[in-house]
């Protein structure tokens, strides 16, 4: 239609191929072979009025493709630019302060997107560590507010901490608060239409970090001398996963307003994981669920639900009695490897090479096989 309609404007045409990086020459004869459109006016490489046309190639790499065919080939106009770079300015690589479970910056924000994050919108990370999911919300104009049990994360080490993150961007810090989402550690009173616009977050599963909640696990527990209140940390105990889970999705549905969105990602067994296994709420819906495959026997579920309905705190019992019975199926069906293998033993440095090696192959063999069926 662009064509046809004759416009005269300045162009310039450019060549790129996914997989492999196109040479000089090669980019030059991509060009040459669209040639035969009539394209007029100027060419000019910029111009405040530049129109701007793409050749784009669905390569692969060599291992994926070794003939190194297209298995598409597109043609079109820009009409928009997105924000690409900024995934590359705020890489985990270059940031202040940095956690063993800080989200990836991608991942960060796509899970923002998920949660519709925007101007003037409201959102919590329960989990919050290092600030990593908070950054692309605040990026995005969000106002937020974070929360985590562990005081170190939140005091942070050297000078450094979440707020160095926010500060090195140019981003408005977060309310930071020290708590868990549990019924005893979560400290948060909400009216009844709701607080928060979106929840995102990362739970602990002890893969790489353990959940903690309020609570001890003595039976006697002593009184706090007056002398010591003050700098006084309250004592913590394990968060299974499958009491988290029902916890959280029972306080989103809670502090979520009508339309607001619960954002988390959750690890699962490939070989046993089934839709079931979700945690469900009579408030709550799933409106999207994706797979981030990270091992041979792990990936991890990009999950998104919806507040379709109020909470009426008087039924809050029956709310949770509900999210546990999925909650059980958690447990039953969703063994998770940790660190050291299903049965407890350390696995050697022999074993995590032959563990990577044949991630690398199952996820070759996913890859070619997608690629066949698009094609």
């Amino acid at each position: 239609k662009y064509l046809e309609d004759g416009h005269c404007l300045p162009w310039r045409m450019d060549a790129f191929a996914f997989g492999r990086k196109l040479s000089t020459a090669e980019q030059e004869d991509r060009r040459n072979k669209i040639a035969p459109i009539n394209l007029k006016g100027p060419i000019k490489m910029r111009h405040e009025n530049l129109t701007q046309f793409y050749i784009l190639e669905n390569v692969q790499p060599p291992e994926f493709n070794a003939s190194g065919i297209p298995f598409h080939v597109y043609f079109g106009r820009l009409v928009a630019s997105g924000i690409y770079d900024i995934i590359d300015k705020m890489t985990l690589k270059k940031r202040n302060f940095l956690g063993p479970t800080s989200t990836e910056t991608e991942l960060s924000f796509l899970m923002a997107n998920q949660a519709k994050a925007g101007k003037g919108k409201i959102i919590l990370d329960p989990f919050v560590g290092t600030g990593s999911l908070l950054i692309p919300c605040t990026y995005f104009g969000s106002y937020c507010y974070g929360a985590d049990i562990d005081a170190r994360i939140l005091e942070g080490k050297n000078s450094k901490n979440a707020f160095s993150n926010f500060d090195q961007y140019g981003l408005q810090k977060p309310d930071l608060w020290r708590m868990d989402f549990s019924p005893r550690g979560c400290c948060i009173r909400a009216p009844p239409e709701g607080l928060f616009d979106a929840i995102v977050c990362d739970p602990p599963y002890g893969i790489r970090a353990g959940a903690r909640k309020s609570g001890s696990r003595r039976k006697l527990i002593k009184p706090v001398p007056e002398k010591y209140k003050e700098n006084h940390i309250p004592q913590t105990q394990v968060y299974e996963s499958y009491d988290l889970m029902p916890d959280l999705v029972d306080n989103a549905a809670r502090l979520l307003v009508q339309g607001g969105r619960l954002v988390y990602l959750l690890p699962v067994a490939t070989e046993t994981y089934t839709d079931d296994v979700l945690p469900k709420h009579p408030c709550m819906k799933v409106v999207a669920n994706s797979e981030d495959f990270l091992t041979m026997k792990i990936s991890r579920r990009l999950v998104t639900m919806e507040k379709i309905l109020s909470y009426d705190i008087n039924k809050q019992d029956m709310y949770r009695q509900e999210t546990r019975k999925h909650a059980n199926l958690l447990k039953d069906n969703n063994e998770l490897p940790g660190k050291y293998g299903t049965e407890g033993t350390k696995l050697t440095k022999a074993d995590r090479r032959a563990m990577k090696k044949e991630t690398r192959e199952q996820r070759r063999k996913r890859k070619v096989e997608k690629l066949t069926t698009d094609s």
